[in-house]
């Protein structure tokens, strides 16, 4: 992790990896909008999914984290005006409840299904 590095209107790629969220920049100006990492997600029970990222927001307050929710679908969006590295170490923290209550696999980023691949970049998995 790069501490203290924000990234606002660009990106470097291959620094960080996620399976579920997609970075998206900052427009900027007073009437733009912050950068974010959002994933929008189809869960069977949106309840528990939403309990469960209660718990993490809950585990790690200084982060911003907007949740919507509309029957099965639920979008999580983690954004400020300086994306820190800990929005990143969130979003790695709340992965274990996407991948564990959505619908689908792994295909083309569709809702439920991991986008492309980008975000803090952890170990490989064996």
């Amino acid at each position: 992790m790069l501490l203290g590095v924000y990234w606002y209107y660009g990106f470097p790629e291959g620094l960080y990896h996620f399976d579920f969220f997609a970075y998206r920049p900052g427009i900027g100006g007073s009437s733009g909008g912050p950068a974010e990492l959002t994933a929008t997600v189809q869960a069977p029970d949106p309840a528990a999914l939403l309990a469960e990222v209660r718990a993490v927001a809950t585990r790690y307050p200084d982060g911003y984290l907007d949740v919507y929710a509309q029957g099965p679908l639920v979008r999580l969006m983690l954004g400020d005006w300086a994306l820190t590295d800990y929005t990143f170490h969130l979003a790695g923290r709340g992965r274990p409840a996407i991948a564990l209550h959505r619908y689908g696999r792994a295909q083309n980023g569709r809702a439920g299904e991991p986008g492309r691949p980008r975000g803090p970049a952890q170990a490989p998995r064996r």
